[in-house]
């Protein structure tokens, strides 16, 4: 085991972190930030056809899943 630790040490050496974990999770915090898409309600009514049953796929933890059409 120690010879895979010492390895994936000097694998990891040329990407060493800047930053403690903290920053790390903060850094995650803000690239989840810019990737988030927020939709209005209309659209989302109008994405799903009115939340019809046909485009549910399922439950989730944060409840019903829908398919939907988006046009960019």
């Amino acid at each position: 085991m120690p010879k895979l630790k010492k390895f994936m040490r000097n694998l990891l050496k040329p990407f060493k972190f800047n930053s403690s974990k903290e920053r790390l999770g903060e850094d995650m915090e803000d690239i989840a930030a810019q990737e988030r898409k927020q939709f209005s309600f209309d659209a989302l009514v109008s994405a799903t056809k009115d939340f019809h049953p046909t485009h549910k796929l399922g439950e989730g933890g944060f409840g019903p899943v829908y398919r939907v059409i988006i046009s960019l």
